[in-house]
């Protein structure tokens, strides 16, 4: 399980997004997915995208309790495949 340091905090009593659901992308210089934008990306349902998790096709991150995903890491898993299609 990967962990990756969040841009905003949270602090008890001291919530810093004021009740909203923070942007994941907020002050990241990646481009991060969630498990609906892989699923529409890849068409593919939960339970595959949860299979290729449990084979390290992709890499998973925490943030806030939900999953998101590297864009640029799903573009390498892409490229990949497509090279061993050829």
């Amino acid at each position: 399980m990967n962990f990756i340091k969040p841009a905003f905090i949270y602090a008890a009593g001291n919530d810093t997004t004021g009740g909203q659901t923070p942007d994941p992308n907020a002050g990241s210089p990646e481009k991060l997915l969630d498990n609906q934008e892989m699923m529409q990306r890849f068409k593919i349902s939960y339970r595959t995208l949860q299979n290729w998790i449990d084979k390290k096709i992709v890499n998973r991150f925490f943030i806030g309790g939900k999953s998101y995903y590297l864009e640029s890491e799903v573009e390498e898993m892409i490229r990949k495949k497509a090279g061993k299609q050829q």
